[in-house]
């Protein structure tokens, strides 16, 4: 009785320097004319700090059980893929496509969003944030 699992789904974070899958995929292909991306499937974008911050809102709250943290809301790659051509000023035109152009070896659900807790932002303002937070210059690092 006494555990905690923790289900995120679409999990985008890092920054620049450690980002390496589909938010910081679409942002480096933002200079090209064209950007395709996947229409046809439906999935829970999860802002790593946010996962985090709601692991530890459970743990504080004393939670037990299975809980989904995703942002709330759902949205296909597409949908995210424009939000970030919008967001960062990109005239790059994004193309949606279905699943079978990007010849895939495995054959996705067509809805892999869940639920999440009440507590979890909307995914569109974590990925703003995110994509804010991007923008900013890095400091070097000096020893």
């Amino acid at each position: 009785t006494n555990y905690l699992i923790v289900r995120g789904c679409w999990i985008f974070g890092g920054g620049p320097a450690k980002d390496v899958k589909f938010v910081s995929a679409i942002i480096r292909q933002l200079d090209n004319p064209e950007i395709k991306a996947l229409d046809d499937v439906v999935g829970s974008q999860t802002y790593a700090k946010d996962f985090v911050a709601g692991i530890l809102h459970l743990l504080d709250s004393e939670k037990r059980g299975i809980f989904h943290l995703g942002n709330r809301g759902s949205s296909t790659r597409y949908a995210v893929a424009q939000h970030i051509g919008r967001t960062l000023g990109s005239s790059a035109v994004i193309t949606p496509v279905q699943g079978d152009y990007f010849k895939l070896p495995a054959t996705r659900l067509a809805n892999e969003s869940m639920i999440s807790e009440d507590f979890m932002r909307p995914w569109e303002d974590a990925l703003s944030e995110y994509l804010a937070d991007w923008k900013k210059p890095v400091a070097p690092h000096t020893s």
